[in-house]
């Protein structure tokens, strides 16, 4: 499922879905001051910059305006666990409401459970010193079926050129913590839904541009017996402790026939942390 929205379009939409056995659901909030506790109780604060020392090959540095590690949790039981995740604020010469900042969250999702899981919307909530809520949004994962032990992530950016009606589109100022809240259910394939289709990444390269970003490339072959029409590669930087940095995805809408592939180039830019110690590059597709 994924969403799509023109700037300034108001759109709602209900979502019911039933499923047996119930729907497992997880919150966890982060934090940089406090000592490693359950992943119920977290929080992060606006003032905190961290620049990550690292060795990287090739070696870029950036200090982004706000940079958080919160702890990793230790997972029991049947659940999907927020591993780690991120903040930072980049600006653009496109403004958006007048607005020249971007707020960008990212968080890595890991399965626990010993199931495949389909994972729905994961919120991120801002909050102020009080605890008021600043900003809000939701957004969906890079793959959102998961496989157990598998890791994906999810990324969303505020203001943007689209949004939902329950979201909130302004940068939030002074925000001093935030949460991420989740939903997860056993997968079970349906006929005329989507479903995941095996595709590999090969021959993957990473170069510091001139501007300091960094441009990942490679090829996505398609692993699968069937043919597919849209094939999404991405990239996840990772700090020296494990911890995500960043993450960015490129949508290929391509026909792959089995075993065929094509080439693709993921940009990020000097303004995001990618002052990375190591990468992964992974991709999905789906076949409706």
């Amino acid at each position: 499922m994924k969403r799509l929205i023109l700037s300034f379009l108001v759109v709602s939409i209900l979502l019911l879905a039933a499923c047996t056995p119930p729907a497992v659901t997880r919150t966890v909030t982060v934090t940089s001051t406090a000592a490693p506790i359950d992943a119920q109780a977290v929080t992060v604060t606006s003032t905190t910059t961290s620049t990550p020392t690292v060795t990287t090959t090739p070696t870029v540095t950036t200090t982004p305006t706000v940079t958080t590690t919160p702890p990793t949790t230790t997972p029991t039981g049947e659940e999907i666990v927020v591993l780690s995740s991120n903040v930072f604020t980049t600006t653009s010469s496109i403004l958006l409401d007048s607005e020249a900042r971007r707020l960008h969250m990212v968080a890595e999702l890991r399965n626990d459970s010993s199931v495949v899981m389909n994972i729905g919307k994961v919120r991120f909530y801002f909050y102020d010193a009080s605890g008021q809520v600043v900003c809000k949004r939701w957004s969906y994962a890079f793959d959102d079926i998961l496989y157990p032990g598998s890791i994906k992530v999810v990324k969303e950016t505020v203001p943007s050129f689209m949004y939902w009606t329950d979201e909130t589109k302004n940068f939030p100022e002074d925000w001093a913590t935030y949460e991420i809240t989740l939903s997860a259910e056993p997968y079970q394939p349906v006929e005329g839904q989507a479903r995941p289709v095996d595709v590999t990444v090969q021959d993957v390269e990473v170069t510091v541009t001139i501007t300091g970003g960094l441009d990942v490339t490679g090829n996505v072959f398609n692993s699968s017996q069937e043919t597919v029409k849209q094939v999404t590669p991405y990239a996840i930087l990772y700090a020296s402790d494990g911890t995500i940095l960043n993450a960015l995805s490129q949508l290929l809408s391509i026909e792959l026939q089995p075993g065929q592939g094509e080439p693709f180039e993921i940009k990020f830019s000097a303004q995001e942390p990618v002052d990375y110690d190591h990468y992964v590059v992974k991709a999905y597709a789906e076949k409706f």
